[in-house]
């Protein structure tokens, strides 16, 4: 069976590609989306557009976002998912 792990790592705004999955606060579990595109500001801020005008951020080349990073791994057949 295969699953996937998925980890939270930060990287700097200027570093965000679209297709990446972001948050603006890495600890938050709610919040994440995908990201559609970048576009440079006249202030020299970078928006960091989803689909919907609601996920959209704004910041600094060097300000850090949360971005999921996921990992599929094979595990056993017999292995069964941990109780809550």
């Amino acid at each position: 069976m295969v699953r996937t792990i998925v980890q939270v790592i930060q990287v700097r705004m200027s570093d965000i590609q679209p297709g990446d999955i972001i948050n603006k606060n890495a600890d938050d579990p709610r919040g994440w989306f995908l990201v559609k595109d970048l576009q440079p500001l006249p202030s020299g801020d970078i928006a960091v557009l989803a689909e919907t005008d609601r996920n959209s951020i704004n910041g600094g080349a060097y300000d850090m976002v949360g971005v999921q990073y996921t990992k599929q791994v094979q595990v056993g057949d017999d292995a069964t998912p941990a109780a809550a």
